[in-house]
């Protein structure tokens, strides 16, 4: 499937999960490592390119802290998926990976959100 993929010409990326929004007594808990380090292997495997969205998500969501992401759960106990608040966090952060990964190609196509891009980075909640 690689090798038909990359007849095509166009740029590949590998992305790792989103972590999940599991916490124990306050520490975030995710088990989707695993996942992600198959990932980051194919990718350097088959010399694609990819970005690390677990590592960068969780170490987000460890700075906010469990009660703030709760604010990104779909429904009340959903750890998977996202409410648009949520979205657009991690949308942004997906872009700016992209971004930092393949420069110019990702950036010209891309909106930057200079504001939204220092809270994720600082780990303030945005």
């Amino acid at each position: 499937m690689t090798s038909e993929i990359r007849l095509i010409e166009e740029e590949q990326i590998l992305v790792t999960p989103l972590a999940r929004r599991t916490y124990n007594n306050g520490v975030l808990t995710d088990k989707l490592a695993d996942w992600a380090a198959v990932t980051l292997s194919v990718a350097t495997q088959t010399k694609t390119n990819k970005i690390d969205l677990l590592k960068e998500s969780k170490r987000y969501l460890t700075a906010i802290g469990e009660a703030n992401a709760r604010k990104f759960d779909l429904a009340a106990g959903d750890t998977t998926h996202l409410n648009d608040a949520g979205s657009l966090v991690f949308g942004r952060m997906v872009s700016d990976l992209l971004v930092a990964e393949m420069g110019e190609p990702v950036g010209c196509v891309t909106k930057a959100d200079k504001e939204l891009s220092g809270k994720i980075m600082e780990g303030k909640m945005a």
